[in-house]
């Protein structure tokens, strides 16, 4: 329960950033 929450978390926040900053994530999931 605890995983999935913390997955569920960075993934609702994952697409906000990337889009603020495209780059900066694209570097990240490198």
């Amino acid at each position: 329960y605890r995983i999935t929450e913390g997955v569920n978390l960075p993934f609702r926040v994952l697409p906000t950033i990337k889009e603020l900053g495209r780059t900066r994530m694209e570097v990240n999931v490198k």
